[in-house]
């Protein structure tokens, strides 16, 4: 539809709350990330303290339940996030920064309410950082023949695989970490919250990764011992039957985020693209090349 006052289209999916919050988060980025960006690009790295500035004005929240610090959020309020973010220039910077969204929503969903009470809090608050292990050097996509596996010994899991091009696995508090439990396929896959300071062996930053990010971006190998309770397994496969059952709801699930984590990505990268025409149009050569440095 047209605003008959402006001549604009005019989206029937965006309010005036989404609109102030747009104006809220471009706020942010122009206060706490333009003005830096290309230094971090440069170091690599980013401040930690951005996380708890981001909370601070419902960033890390949104779409988490309120009980937690989360904050009611439709998912085109966090379209406008993500169109905000692209216009810093740096691709690598919101994900690092947002990995929450993929690393914490398995806890939401299946972890116990005493893991949730622990953990939730301090991710949505900023204090720490949530990051998703699944990729591992064998193959990325192909989740249902990971090879990390993952055994009881007593009270405490043991681990034994390796993860790599996980982003935030250089800096998180909290891993949730995809591991064989069971049999082959989607049925013997269970997740575990693994904290980040355990012992690992021959942790390593992904050379070649996104600007901003390299650091947090991680290669490393397990074996880790992790006690079972209070962190530990957030959906473990039982055999049998209900082993099947339980890979056939993963994986469903899994196929039904791709359509938003696709839109996710169109919107990122039409924002960013409009953002870097507008620099070149204005003579702005230098904003335009970075778009372009980092968003191919």
């Amino acid at each position: 539809m047209l605003d008959a006052t402006s001549g604009t289209r005019k989206s029937p999916f965006y309010g005036p709350e989404h609109e102030a919050f747009r104006a809220n988060v471009r706020r942010f980025v122009e206060r706490e990330i333009a003005a830096h960006v290309d230094e971090w690009d440069e170091e690599g790295a980013f401040p930690r303290e951005l996380y708890a500035r981001a909370a601070e004005i419902g960033l890390l929240g949104l779409g988490f339940p309120a009980e937690y610090g989360g904050v009611d959020a439709d998912r085109f309020l966090r379209l406008v996030a993500t169109q905000e973010f692209a216009r810093c220039g740096s691709g690598g910077l919101a994900a690092s920064l947002f990995s929450h969204t993929i690393g914490a929503p398995p806890i939401v969903r299946r972890g116990s309410a005493e893991m949730k009470a622990r953990v939730l809090p301090r991710i949505l608050s900023g204090e720490k950082i949530s990051a998703l292990a699944i990729t591992e050097p064998s193959g990325g996509s192909d989740v249902a023949n990971l090879q990390t596996r993952a055994r009881r010994d007593g009270d405490v899991f043991v681990v034994d695989g390796a993860k790599t091009f996980i982003t935030s696995g250089m800096r998180a508090d909290y891993l949730t970490v995809a591991v064989r439990t069971g049999g082959p396929g989607m049925g013997g896959i269970s997740l575990l919250l693994i904290e980040g300071d355990a012992p690992r062996d021959g942790d390593a930053p992904v050379h070649g990764a996104a600007p901003a990010t390299r650091p947090a971006v991680a290669r490393f190998t397990l074996p880790v011992r992790i006690a079972t309770h209070p962190l530990g397994c957030i959906c473990c496969a039982p055999r049998g039957p209900v082993a099947e059952a339980l890979g056939r709801l993963f994986l469903a699930r899994a196929r039904g985020e791709l359509p938003w984590f696709r839109s996710v990505v169109a919107v990122t990268h039409s924002a960013a693209g409009a953002d870097a025409v507008r620099a070149a149009l204005a003579g702005d050569v230098v904003t335009a090349a970075r778009f372009r440095r980092a968003n191919g």
